[in-house]
């Protein structure tokens, strides 16, 4: 499991107690990692996303033998999309259920991908974990637009909350 933290910086809400402002925020952060983890990530494994995430290039070695494989049908998508070969990496990703953890100060995304995506690699070999977890500028304005959403409805749930533990009760009781 590779854990994917996102931070955010918090101020105070003048119309919240600590408790509920904890949850806000805890109900913003899982909104931002539903995002990353249903909409986002898939964007990794398309076409094109050397340039958008700054993958480490690929030797001329590396690229022959995948056009290879891609001819004989052993390669996916024609030996032209990125983190792809035979698609293990891409399926893995993409068909599990992820786990997301939201607290008060980060999201934390639990990833469950193949033996062999992991922290150790062999030296000089590219390193797949951090060219998952990379984010493009447009993913982090999505991202905070979905915390912001997350925090608009968690808000009006909490005040919406608030009305209704307010009872009172007319007259004095006997």
């Amino acid at each position: 499991m590779i854990p994917i933290r996102v931070v955010t910086i918090e101020e105070a809400h003048p119309d919240l107690v600590r408790r509920e402002l904890h949850e806000v925020t805890r109900m913003a952060h899982y909104a931002m990692g539903q995002v990353w983890a249903t909409e986002l990530l898939p964007e990794h494994f398309r076409p094109g996303a050397t340039s958008i995430f700054g993958y480490k290039p690929r030797t001329a070695k590396h690229a022959k033998h995948k056009q290879a494989l891609a001819a004989i049908g052993k390669a996916e998508e024609g030996g032209m999309a990125p983190l792809v070969m035979s698609g293990r990496l891409r399926r893995d990703l993409l068909r599990a259920r992820h786990m997301i953890r939201a607290f008060p100060t980060r999201v934390t995304i639990d990833l469950v991908g193949p033996n062999y995506w992991k922290y150790r690699r062999w030296p000089g070999s590219p390193d797949m974990v951090r060219e998952v977890l990379a984010m493009s500028a447009r993913h982090e304005q999505i991202v905070g637009r979905a915390g912001d959403r997350g925090f608009e409805a968690a808000l009006r749930m909490v005040r919406s909350a608030r009305r209704t533990r307010k009872v009172t009760t007319i007259g004095k009781a006997a």
